[in-house]
C-alpha cells in the first residue's frame, strides 16, 4: 500500500495514469489511486490562482503537486494581460511531462479556441466573422479569423476572394486588412478553415442595389471587355456593363483593349430585375438622353425605316437605337414605305442586356 500513498506527481507513479500502461495495472487498483490522490488529466479543464509567472511561463495554483504552467506565447500574453496574480483561471491541461522533473503543461488560450472553432462549427452560411489577410499564398491568400481573445488560421482561396476574379495588379490591396467574411468549409487534411469575402459580399447587393442613385458619378475598376461593351465592379460588390453607345471619347475608341482593374467613372443609367435571375446593371458615361432611358413594353414610338430585310424590317428609333419588326409581324403597308420613310411602330418586346427592341407596325 505505500506505493499508493506515494506523493502526487511522483514520477514513478504517474504512469499508472498512462492509458497505454494501464494495462500493467489492476483495474481496482487505478480506480484507488485516482480517488487517493489529485492528478491533472490531460485534456482536461480545471480552475486554478494565477499565483506567479517566470520568464518563460504564467504559473496557476490548482491543486496539483506542482503549478500549471502556461508558455508566455503570443496568444496566452494577450489574455494574460487582463490577469492579476490571485485572480481565478480556466486552464486546459495539454501534458505532463515526468520524464525528468514532473510538471503540468497548460494553456489558458486553447479553452477560448475550442470555444471558436464550436462557434466556427455551427455558423450558417450567412453569418461572417471577420478575418485578415496576412499574405498571397499559391491560389489565394493566408488569413486570420479572429473571434474575441482568440485568433484562428484560415485559408481565403482566389475565386472566393470577391464578386469577380480579382485582377492581378490589385491582389496585393488585399493584404494587411480586416474584412468581413463567411465561413465556406474545414479541409481536415491540412486542419483550415475555408473562408470566403464573396459570399458575404453577394449579401449586400440588395442593399446597395436599393441605394443606387442615377445622379451620383460612381467610381470602379474594369473587369472584362466584350464586343458590345465594358463589365465595371463597383462598391466591392456590384457588377455591371457599360455599353459601348454610353462610353465617353477617351474610352470609346479603344474600350477593347481595356484590362482589368483599370479605374473608370460612371453613372447608373438603368437596373433590369427579372424573377429567378439576377438584376442587371446599365451604366454609362454619358448624360445625353436615349430611348433606352425609359422605354417600356406596349408604348408606342415614332421611327424611320432602315431598310427591308429577309427576316423583317429595321427601324430607327434614334441615333444609336435600332428595332426589329420581324418578318411575322411586317404587313404590306409597312413593305410599301421605302427607307427613310417615317412610320410609326408598338413595342412588343425588350431585351435591355443585349440591347434588342422588337416591333410590330401600328
Amino acid at each position: 500500500m505505500s506505493e499508493i500513498n506515494q506523493e502526487v506527481g511522483d514520477p514513478n507513479m504517474m504512469d499508472v495514469f498512462d492509458e497505454n500502461n494501464q494495462q500493467d495495472y489492476p483495474s481496482d487498483y487505478i480506480e484507488m489511486i485516482k480517488e487517493s490522490v489529485k492528478v491533472p488529466i490531460v485534456g482536461a479543464t480545471y480552475e486554478g490562482i494565477y499565483e506567479m509567472d517566470t520568464d518563460s511561463t504564467f504559473n496557476i495554483h490548482c491543486g496539483f503537486k506542482d503549478s500549471v504552467r502556461v508558455p508566455k506565447t503570443k496568444s496566452e500574453r494577450e489574455l494574460f494581460s487582463n490577469y492579476s496574480f490571485g485572480d481565478k483561471v480556466m486552464v486546459y491541461i495539454k501534458s505532463l511531462d515526468n520524464k525528468k522533473d514532473y510538471t503540468i503543461n497548460g494553456s489558458v488560450s486553447e479553452i477560448y479556441r475550442k470555444q471558436a472553432i464550436e462557434i466556427l462549427k455551427n455558423m450558417g452560411k450567412k453569418d461572417y466573422v471577420s478575418v485578415r489577410v496576412d499574405e498571397i499564398s499559391p491560389g489565394g491568400y493566408n488569413c486570420t479569423i479572429l473571434m474575441d481573445v482568440c485568433e484562428i488560421e484560415a485559408f481565403l482561396p482566389q475565386i472566393l476572394a470577391g464578386v469577380n476574379k480579382i485582377p492581378e495588379d490589385n491582389k496585393n490591396d488585399l493584404v494587411g486588412n480586416v474584412y468581413n467574411m463567411c465561413i465556406d468549409g474545414y479541409v481536415k487534411e491540412k486542419k483550415t478553415w475555408i473562408v470566403s469575402r464573396r459570399s458575404y459580399l453577394e449579401q449586400l447587393i440588395p442593399y446597395f442595389l436599393e441605394e443606387l442613385d442615377k445622379e451620383t458619378t460612381y467610381q470602379g475598376f474594369v473587369t472584362d471587355t466584350a464586343p458590345f461593351g465594358v463589365f465595371v465592379q463597383f462598391l466591392d460588390c456590384l457588377t455591371g456593363l457599360v455599353h459601348k453607345s454610353n462610353l465617353n471619347s477617351e474610352f470609346s475608341e479603344n474600350f477593347k483593349t481595356l484590362k482589368p482593374g483599370e479605374p473608370i467613372s460612371f453613372k447608373v443609367k438603368d437596373v433590369i430585375s427579372k424573377k429567378g435571375s439576377k438584376p442587371k446593371i446599365i451604366l454609362t458615361q454619358l448624360d445625353n438622353y436615349t430611348i433606352w432611358d425609359d422605354i417600356k413594353n406596349d408604348q408606342i414610338l415614332e421611327g424611320e425605316i432602315k431598310n427591308h430585310l429577309d427576316f423583317g424590317t429595321l427601324v430607327n428609333l434614334d441615333q444609336e437605337t435600332t428595332g426589329l419588326v420581324h418578318k411575322s409581324e411586317v404587313n404590306e403597308g409597312l413593305l410599301s414605305k421605302e427607307p427613310g420613310t417615317d412610320v410609326k411602330v408598338k413595342v412588343v418586346s425588350l431585351d435591355k442586356t443585349n440591347r434588342k427592341i422588337y416591333l410590330k407596325p401600328v
